[in-house]
């Protein structure tokens, strides 16, 4: 189950993700989007390796509550 979720996330970044996304860099162009650091897909590809598949899909899932245009720039760690 880990494994799929991993390969999930791996497909989302390198075709749709605002930042790493082949179909989204020629429309924003390259540009710092996230205020997070590693983005959330990669904070939940992370998370899902160091904790498991339920663990870390709930620690993902926080964190994309956090995230809005308001958001001050800061780093997470996988906890």
């Amino acid at each position: 189950m880990s494994r799929f979720i991993i390969l999930t996330i791996a497909a989302y970044q390198k075709f749709f993700s605002p930042e790493t996304g082949i179909l989204t860099i020629s429309i924003f162009g390259e540009q710092k989007i996230c205020p997070f650091y590693p983005s959330c897909s990669e904070y939940m590809k992370q998370s899902v390796l160091s904790h498991g598949a339920a663990k870390g899909i709930f620690f993902g899932i926080k964190r994309l509550a956090r995230c809005h245009p308001f958001q001050a720039p800061r780093i997470d760690h996988i906890k």
